[in-house]
């Protein structure tokens, strides 16, 4: 083993001596999916990370993602670089969701996570987009990015679709041709693709109307 091998895996070869039944992750330069060894080489140019209950941590900070830290529940959840497995239980962390780019207008789903009442909902000047999470700012209630999911039509969904300014709601499926006729000024009009129509919202949609 070289001076190099050491300098850069000496944490993992230290660790992996104690605990060679447990192996170590490890991937290789170029790939992007992790490997578990029981033999491990410890390559210059191979990452590794040691084969312990912060194994799913230690791999996403290797690639490049963000680590948080709960701190209470007024403060939530804190980025941080580093995660000392010393002190602190692995549920103290989670790997930093993705936010899913909500706009002014878009939908979402809310899952089982949520304190909220499950269901479609749309941002609007009632739901504020924060930079980690959503304020609903009836109630107060804080919806993070793991609690949500972006809702987006899929090819063939029934959906709901309605023109500005109608009272009128039609039903059909996404990317599908929507022959709709409706009377304007005794003429006859045919609404064509989704794209045609003003706004677009989940099928779910139609219980909100109901309220």
């Amino acid at each position: 083993m070289t001076k190099t091998q050491i300098e850069k895996h000496g944490e993992v070869i230290k660790w992996f001596i104690d605990n060679q039944n447990k192996g170590v992750w490890y991937i290789m330069q170029g790939r992007e999916y992790w490997q578990i060894s029981l033999e491990p080489n410890f390559y210059e140019d191979y990452t590794y990370v040691q084969n312990d209950e912060y194994a799913e941590f230690r791999k996403a900070l290797a690639d490049g993602k963000t680590i948080q830290y709960y701190v209470d529940s007024f403060v939530g959840w804190q980025d941080t670089k580093t995660f000392d497995n010393t002190f602190d239980l692995p549920n103290s962390y989670r790997i930093k969701p993705d936010s899913p780019n909500l706009k002014k207008g878009d939908w979402f789903t809310v899952n089982s996570l949520a304190h909220v009442a499950s269901g479609v909902y749309q941002v609007d000047e009632e739901i504020e987009i924060r930079q980690d999470y959503l304020l609903i700012k009836k109630g107060n209630h804080i919806l993070e990015w793991n609690e949500i999911t972006k809702w987006e039509p899929q090819e063939n969904e029934l959906c709901l679709f309605w023109d500005n300014g109608q009272e009128e709601y039609f039903i059909g499926k996404y990317g599908a041709r929507i022959m709709v006729y409706a009377s304007v000024e005794l003429a006859r009009v045919r609404k064509y693709v989704e794209s045609d129509w003003d706004n677009i919202a989940p099928l779910e949609f139609i219980e909100v109307l109901k309220k």
